[in-house]
């Protein structure tokens, strides 16, 4: 799950730099590709965790879809503009929601699992360093 959301993250902060439409369905495609396959591993880290995991997933189940529908909207529109409207969009939902209840919920199936919560949180994007 930490691989998709890092791939997510790292569209999420190329997208704005890309002006052509194959760039910008290119970029897209992977992070959509990685969205869908962090929902089966969300899946996955939810039977794990158990009840520990019940408001982050609930969480990632809430805001999930959001996150996916723009980033669809951007690669079925593969402008700029729409990158423009799309991602502060995601990053409204996804640095406050998505990337703490990741963590959240990878800790918890650890810890339900007898090991040691070693998931790092994950930077924001569209966030200076």
């Amino acid at each position: 799950m930490a691989s998709d959301a890092n791939a997510v993250s790292y569209a999420l902060n190329k997208l704005p730099t890309l002006s052509t439409r194959e760039d910008i369905q290119s970029v897209s495609q992977v992070a959509i590709d990685a969205e869908s396959d962090e929902d089966t591993h969300r899946n996955i880290l939810a039977t794990a965790a158990s009840c520990n995991g019940r408001e982050s997933n609930e969480k990632l189940l809430t805001y999930g879809p959001t996150v996916l529908r723009e980033l669809k909207a951007m690669n079925s529109a593969g402008t700029p503009e729409a990158v423009k409207q799309s991602i502060p969009v995601i990053q409204n939902v996804r640095n406050p929601n998505v990337l703490p209840s990741i963590t959240q919920l990878s800790n918890a199936a650890l810890e339900n699992s007898g090991l040691r919560p070693i998931q790092k949180d994950f930077p924001p994007t569209g966030v200076a360093a």
